[in-house]
């Protein structure tokens, strides 16, 4: 992990015949938040439901083993949601600067110090492409994976607008605008053996 520090991904997830409680009650539910490397083998592996990495992703230097750490610990069936913003939107998403992620790390960091918005920007320089999120799930073949956009835009943020509403609806009638969309929402899917 850059500098020293330790990234925490939250998980949540519903073990199927959990002896805690009825099936599907508040007893039948376990959340935890703990660093990506912590999970994904041993007793973890293959028994979750459901993994969220909302904007983690970004902050994580080894995206395919995170990958492979959420793959591995769910269960067949089980789903993974990823939200991760898009390189290649011209305002960075941590810190509203243009063209901030665009720039080498160095100059990134000189960018953000001179702005007074931040002193480093290795923590969230690891926003991926549409091409390089692609890339990367499709080495986690047992992982099926789509890019999918809110069922209800209202909910979103920022999802009232007109503009969003316009930019969801050219997204489903022309995926390859997925590479210039402001962020992704990826639901996979572990296929069953």
């Amino acid at each position: 992990m850059p500098r020293g520090r330790r990234h925490r991904a939250e998980r949540r997830a519903g073990r199927r015949g959990d002896p805690a409680g009825p099936r599907g009650g508040a007893d039948n539910f376990t959340f935890r938040v703990q660093g990506i490397g912590d999970f994904g083998h041993g007793d973890d592996a293959g028994t979750f439901d459901v993994a969220v990495l909302d904007n983690v992703l970004e902050h994580l230097d080894d995206q395919p083993d995170a990958l492979e750490r959420i793959a591995s610990c769910l269960r067949p069936g089980g789903v993974a949601y990823i939200l991760v913003p898009n390189r290649w939107w011209p305002i960075e998403a941590h810190y509203s600067l243009p063209f901030l992620a665009w720039l080498p790390l160095p100059l990134a960091t000189r960018y953000l110090r001179w702005s007074g918005r931040g002193s480093d920007y290795t923590d969230a320089s690891y926003a991926p492409s549409y091409l390089r999120l692609r890339r990367l799930l499709a080495r986690r073949p047992e992982l099926d994976a789509r890019f999918t956009v809110p069922g209800d835009v209202s909910l979103a943020e920022g999802g009232g607008s007109r503009l969003y509403s316009l930019g969801v609806s050219a997204l489903r009638r022309f995926p390859p605008l997925w590479a210039i969309s402001k962020a992704f929402l990826v639901v996979a899917v572990k296929k069953r053996d």
